[in-house]
């Protein structure tokens, strides 16, 4: 599905935008890159019909990987379109550092912050909460 040669859209949530797009280059030069807003989150129900409509607007044979954790419950049913494939994980959190890790960090009781959530808080705590 995701050979060198081959052509699809990367399309994840912009909180992971920065490290999807350094790998995209690197190993998919030739897939696109889409990004929603990690806002889209604040309302898991919005962020499903999103990515449902974005999927079929891009499914005219495309591959699709979709680059995002258990993020809402419509996640899993964005992963049975066809040629449409997702990252495994819980959270972007788990994405970047791998299940153990993250499982590790956690118990440990860690608090994450990535560079768009601590760039947006201001956003995030007057418009969204």
């Amino acid at each position: 599905m995701t050979g060198p040669g081959s052509c699809g859209v990367l399309c994840g949530c912009s909180v992971l935008q920065y490290e999807t797009e350094s790998l995209r280059r690197q190993f998919w030069p030739g897939w696109t890159g889409e990004y929603l807003s990690s806002m889209l989150h604040m309302r898991p129900a919005h962020l499903g019909e999103t990515l449902q409509h974005r999927i079929r607007d891009l499914d005219q044979g495309s591959r699709i990987i979709l680059v995002y954790g258990d993020c809402c419950p419509a996640m899993h049913a964005c992963e049975q379109y066809p040629h449409v494939a997702r990252t495994q994980g819980m959270n972007c959190c788990e994405l970047i550092l791998g299940h153990e890790i993250y499982k590790k960090l956690i118990r440990s009781g860690v608090f994450f912050l990535l560079p768009e959530w601590t760039s947006r808080w201001e956003e995030v705590f007057s418009h969204e909460l």
